[in-house]
């Protein structure tokens, strides 16, 4: 918590530097300092010390930065190791949920999927060619 010291109290409005935490978006920076009784667009750095330590303490209650990241990572493994449809198209880097993989999804479909493709191509061209 001692780096979110750090992000959390500079000289930007409460709801900005809440939104500089990973796993805070803006409707739950909003609705932290409505619990807390903060304006949003309060600075964050004229906070008294009974003030910021209370908002540390809202914060450790709920998953963020590498702790939710590391659910996130826990959860797509899982969803692999079970070879569900969204483990394996996880796994393949394509969109999980539905999306048209046709014409779309063309910066989810990685370049590392092409360079086994094209691998194979080239080596069967070379023995045609002979």
């Amino acid at each position: 918590m001692s780096s979110l010291k750090y992000k959390i109290f500079t000289e930007k409005t409460l709801e900005q530097t809440l939104q500089q935490v990973y796993g805070i978006g803006k409707t739950n920076a909003y609705q932290l300092c409505r619990k807390l009784g903060f304006l949003p667009q309060m600075k964050a750095n004229l906070l008294r010390q009974d003030q910021k330590q209370a908002l540390l303490n809202l914060l450790e209650n709920r998953p963020i930065e590498n702790v939710l990241k590391r659910q996130i990572k826990e959860n797509r493994e899982f969803l692999i190791n079970l070879k569900s449809t969204r483990g394996i198209r996880n796994k393949l880097g394509y969109p999980v949920r539905g999306q048209r993989t046709h014409t779309n999804a063309q910066t989810k479909k990685k370049l590392k999927h092409d360079t086994k493709a094209t691998s194979t191509n080239t080596t069967t061209s070379k023995s045609k060619s002979k």
